[in-house]
């Protein structure tokens, strides 16, 4: 075996790299290794934790056995704080750092629109239960089987949230900003300045 191969062996072992078997056998029969010390690597090959030299990389997992269908996954601890608004209210009462508290006014918000919209889900749902309702007792009064259309659902939808509007006294409001949605829909329409011809 060449000296420099016999070299380049050397220092890709100590460095603790993969070294082919036949180099190794190579160099077993040159007297460059004994046999116990080629066991020895090839136990550590064996050995060799799969471990990721970066978070963003991909797992590198063995082929000697079969990877599992659900894999342990570590879960992030939560703070006390993620728990229910009541309690991001008060943490958010006692933290002083800036950015801290700006984190749990968001987490706030969110949690606040998730409540609202789970009640107004399930205010929809009460709905589509009593019009179910309503027609199983007219089916069974005589009358014909009646499936309304999506564009009639919208409208009582919208008519429903018109009439909770004006009990609730945010009707106008509620109108203004709608007009100015749309406006800014029409805007986005119309047609630019030309640029003028030289």
């Amino acid at each position: 075996m060449p000296e420099l191969a016999r070299t380049q062996v050397t220092a890709a072992l100590q460095k603790g790299q993969d070294v082919p078997f036949e180099q190794l056998e190579q160099m077993r029969q040159h007297g460059g290794i004994t046999k116990q010390q080629i066991r020895k690597l090839v136990e550590k090959a064996k050995a060799k934790s799969f471990k990721r030299e970066n978070k963003n990389r991909p797992m590198e997992m063995s082929s000697k056995r079969p990877v599992p269908r659900l894999r342990e996954v570590v879960e992030g601890t939560k703070s006390p704080c993620m728990l229910c608004p009541e309690q991001q209210l008060s943490c958010l009462q006692k933290t002083k750092n800036a950015d801290r508290k700006k984190e749990l006014q968001l987490e706030l918000r969110k949690v606040q629109q998730q409540i609202k919209e789970a009640q107004a889900q399930r205010q929809r749902q009460a709905l589509h239960a009593e019009r179910k309702k309503q027609e199983k007792a007219a089916v069974k009064e005589g009358k014909k089987v009646y499936f309304p259309k999506r564009s009639e659902k919208k409208r009582q939808e919208l008519i429903r949230r018109y009439e909770e509007l004006k009990a609730t006294g945010r009707l106008e409001k509620a109108m203004t900003k709608r007009r100015k949605k749309n406006a800014l829909k029409d805007h986005r329409y119309m047609p630019g300045k030309r640029k003028a011809e030289a």
